[in-house]
């Protein structure tokens, strides 16, 4: 059978189990990069409230053999497991003064999520596109989001424009900037995840890491202080020119992902083709497809202020 035959089956199979006090849903979600995900959702009557388990997983270990049943069976689990979230108050998302602080920007691909745009609220940043979500933070579940669409401005009565300006001051005063050589940095992420120390690495690791800082040490990574949606610093009021102000020559901006970029002064890469040719390949070798933010470099030139496209 293929997916929609499947989730059809899911849902017949499901509701059965459930009976009349819930109601099974099947939905399609799209989310970055205009990535589909299929899945299902188990709601009980009274509740206004249920979270979607997604299925594109278990279809493809159907087709490579496992059970009907035993998919059945971990979706049961999965649901009990979700009382947590479903207990969540989410009466606060029906009023905007509640939302306002809770609010945050994020820059996506313009070209990769040309079906999602037309469901949200979204600005342009060069060539990309600048989103919008809710960051949730609560003690039973844990920090999630929810992505703003169409419908909820509508519903909040608000403009995009007072939006972005509330979303985006939100975003700066909770998600300050972190600038950081690219080698430190690295070593940094090492160290947290081995909990050892520079003088108890590896020779091997150690040698690398000065090798790198040899050869790559005019580059740096942009991000923000939680590492999550840190590309859009970039557009944090007054951020290019100052990393202009500290470099003191134009610069490459590298997307490497929707969570960092990374910073190359102009001097120290001058074909900068070469560099979104580069963007290129780790997008197509190294990344999820939801975590792309863009196909090529940027320039930025100091003296027009100007972030530019590179064509690889």
């Amino acid at each position: 059978m293929d997916i929609y035959e499947f989730l059809e089956a899911i849902k017949m199979k499901l509701q059965a189990y459930y009976g009349d006090e819930y109601a099974v849903s099947i939905c399609s979600i799209t989310k970055n990069n205009d990535h589909v995900k299929n899945g299902v959702t188990i709601r009980k009557n009274d509740e206004n409230l249920a979270p979607t388990i997604y299925l594109d997983k278990q279809y493809e270990e159907y087709k490579d053999g496992r059970s009907f049943q035993d998919i059945t069976d971990e979706l049961i689990t999965t649901r009990s497991g979700c009382a947590d979230s479903i207990g969540m108050d989410m009466d606060f998302f029906l009023d905007y003064a509640r939302v306002k602080d809770k609010l945050r920007v994020k820059l996506i691909s313009k070209e990769r999520n040309k079906n999602l745009l037309q469901d949200i609220p979204h600005m342009d940043f060069a060539d990309l596109s600048v989103a919008f979500y809710v960051a949730i933070e609560d003690e039973k579940i844990g920090s999630g989001s929810i992505l703003i669409r169409n419908e909820h401005i509508k519903e909040w009565g608000v403009s995009i424009d007072r939006l972005y300006e509330d979303a985006r001051n939100a975003t700066i005063k909770e998600e300050p900037p972190y600038l950081a050589d690219l080698v430190n940095m690295l070593t940094e992420i090492y160290i947290n995840k081995t909990h050892t120390s520079w003088k108890d690495m590896s020779a091997d690791i150690r040698q690398s890491l000065e090798e790198m800082r040899s050869n790559k040490s005019n580059m740096y990574v942009l991000t923000n202080s939680s590492k999550l949606y840190g590309a859009t610093v970039i557009m944090y009021p007054g951020m290019l020119e100052e990393i202009g102000d500290h470099i003191e020559d134009d610069y490459y901006v590298i997307p490497s992902s929707l969570h960092e970029v990374l910073i190359v002064p102009q001097y120290a890469c001058p074909d900068g083709a070469e560099l979104s040719a580069m963007v290129e390949d780790v997008n197509r070798t190294e990344l999820d497809a939801t975590e792309i933010l863009s196909e090529h470099a940027y320039r930025y030139h100091r003296d027009t202020h100007w972030l530019e496209p590179v064509m690889p």
